[in-house]
């Protein structure tokens, strides 16, 4: 199972696992599996949202001292920090939202993220 959620094809897992892709093929379309497959990507999926409105809470609680700390860093005597701070500042405000919605895409979890999260179940 935790091979599919890593998005394994059948072959690579036959593979991995030292068995043939017609065994693979047969397991993972078993009924009983697709079910208990389905579970744990439920399982999976709601602790991704749990953990990422933990995330969001954290992150939201930590931005004002950030941004504080970031203009003053516009004030720096090294012209590369300086450099960096006013991007940065540029990029979070409304100019730079207006100039680069791509910086503000939601977060979205790669699936070796959703394996440690689902390892993190057990």
């Amino acid at each position: 199972m935790y091979h599919l959620l890593a998005g394994q094809t059948q072959r690579q897992i036959a593979q991995d696992l030292r068995l043939s892709e017609t065994w693979v093929s047969i397991v993972v379309n078993d009924p009983l599996f697709k079910q208990e497959y389905q579970k744990l990507l439920d399982e999976v999926r709601a602790k991704v949202i749990d953990t990422s409105a933990e995330v969001k809470e954290i992150i939201n609680a930590a931005a004002p001292e950030a941004a504080k700390r970031l203009t003053e860093l516009v004030d720096s005597d090294d012209p590369k920090i300086k450099l960096k701070a006013s991007e940065a500042v540029i990029d979070y405000s409304d100019f730079g939202r207006e100039r680069n919605v791509e910086a503000h895409k939601p977060l979205i979890l790669t699936q070796q993220q959703m394996i440690l999260i689902e390892e993190g179940l057990k």
